[in-house]
């Protein structure tokens, strides 16, 4: 089947319908919008693991769970690896069968993101980034994966010791096709050039803001940029804040002190 992007769910695929892109949250009763989704009928999974999962006792197990907040739950409990199939067999992971139980929630866009910034588990980033990479339009990956590209949380995707960082898995699911057991859905070329030309940008700057932190202490002499005005004056930095990557400067002409991103400071040579 070609791809459509979902605003009903076919009745034969085992999900339960869904009708406007806009859900009312169940608990703060705000109106989000849903992401649309961008695939097959099958969520661009291949034939057999989607079969599969439909067939599992576990994935039909999580007809019990009927709130976002159940699902998100169910991954810190369940999920400690990321591979398609259970290893050593073709029995879908658990990973994936909640990977298809989102599928068929559809969820919103604040959802998503709280999945890609989950602190709790980094199993529940990596289901973020699964559902991003196999159904959201290919148009909008980037605006979910560029946070993370300064992501060093490890993970270890597939349990055989092998650690990767959060950015790297990103990148990894950007630059490949192949996902272990199965295939993730082609990214059209001008756009995989664009998001590979976003990721050089990305990781000069943040090259240049570790060498950046190298330098910038208590007491520092810096140029900082003034968020009120926009314009950039000599600073002395007070302090690092708790907000990684910011630190406290003082303005030295005019005493104003603000919180200042490492991106919006220069060390005098």
């Amino acid at each position: 089947l070609g791809s459509a992007t979902f605003q009903q769910k076919r009745a034969d695929d085992g999900t339960m319908p869904i009708g406007s892109m806009k859900v009312v949250d169940e608990v703060t009763g705000e109106v989000q919008e849903r992401v649309p989704q961008v695939c097959n009928s099958m969520y661009n999974l291949n034939h057999i693991l989607r079969t599969q999962i439909m067939d599992s006792d576990y994935f039909k197990s999580l007809s019990a769970l009927v709130t976002f907040a159940d699902v998100v739950d169910e991954i810190f409990d369940k999920v400690t690896y990321a591979t398609p199939f259970i290893p050593n067999t073709r029995v879908p992971s658990s990973c994936f069968c909640l990977l298809y139980k989102l599928f068929t929630m559809m969820p919103t866009y604040q959802q998503v993101q709280m999945l890609l910034k989950h602190p709790d588990s980094p199993f529940i980033k990596i289901i973020g980034i699964l559902y991003v990479r196999f159904v959201v339009d290919p148009k909008e990956i980037w605006t979910f994966f560029e946070p993370l590209m300064a992501d060093n949380t490890e993970v270890e995707p597939s349990n055989d010791g092998k650690k990767k960082t959060i950015s790297q898995f990103v990148q990894g699911v950007i630059d490949e096709l192949h996902y272990f057991d199965t295939i993730l859905p082609r990214i059209p070329v001008p756009v995989q050039r664009k998001m590979a030309e976003m990721m050089m940008q990305n990781k000069m700057k943040l090259d240049r803001i570790a060498h950046l932190r190298q330098r910038i202490k208590p007491g520092a002499r810096v140029m900082a940029r003034f968020y009120d005005d926009n314009e950039t004056y000599e600073a002395e930095v007070l302090r690092e804040c708790k907000q990684p990557g910011f630190f406290r400067v003082v303005f030295t002409e005019y005493g104003n002190e603000q919180d200042t991103s490492l991106e919006d400071m220069t060390v005098p040579d």
